[in-house]
């Protein structure tokens, strides 16, 4: 079975489970055949699977067609032209979210904080850790620190800052919102910030 063959077969089965059926089975396949990308897909459309990426192929799709996020299926998701890893127990990144990114890094680049040695960020609510790495990878004159009352969500932010080399403009804590709020963590304090996000993604 082609490349191509996988790719029609499974476009037509996930069209009744999702609004990118094409998209999910070119995500599967990209995984399985070792992280390529999509130019790589196009480029090798006659190309024969093994049984064994076959059979890769075919537990993923119906772990999608169960409803599974297929974010979760293959344990990674673009954002912001960064690499993520995701997992149950963390919201999965959403192309949404970009535009609150951008405006921050538009923000960030306006004399009055380009001037500065450092711009302090607070991201509320850590998720994957998408946001804080995001702006930590973009902003290099930002230290951005992250809570979540999540150690799940604490520890994958930490990996994806890690794997997006910013571990050491970045700092993740576990509190809630309210405990920062009521002054229990004196270092929360709102006028301690050039910049508070709070955004689920």
């Amino acid at each position: 079975m082609t490349i191509r063959d996988i790719i029609i077969k499974y476009t037509d089965e996930f069209s009744e489970i999702s609004d990118s059926p094409r998209l999910d089975i070119e995500v599967m396949l990209m995984k399985v055949l070792g992280d390529v990308d999509k130019l790589y897909l196009h480029m090798n459309l006659n190309k024969d699977l093994s049984q064994e990426k076959l059979d890769e192929i075919e537990k993923m799709a119906e772990e999608r067609k169960s409803g599974r996020p297929i974010a979760y299926i293959v344990g990674n998701r673009e954002f912001m032209g960064l690499d993520f890893y995701v997992q149950e127990g963390v919201l999965i990144p959403r192309p949404d979210t970009e535009t609150l990114v951008d405006e921050i890094i538009r923000i960030c680049s306006e004399e009055e904080y380009k001037q500065k040695d450092r711009i302090d960020i607070l991201d509320i609510g850590t998720g994957s850790g998408a946001i804080t790495v995001s702006l930590a990878y973009y902003i290099k004159n930002s230290f951005v620190k992250s809570f979540d009352i999540s150690d799940i969500a604490l520890e994958i932010g930490a990996k994806n800052a890690s794997a997006n080399d910013v571990e050491d403009r970045t700092e993740f804590i576990k509190s809630d919102l309210f405990s920062a709020l009521d002054g229990e963590l004196q270092d929360f304090a709102p006028g301690s910030f050039d910049v508070i996000t709070l955004w689920h993604v």
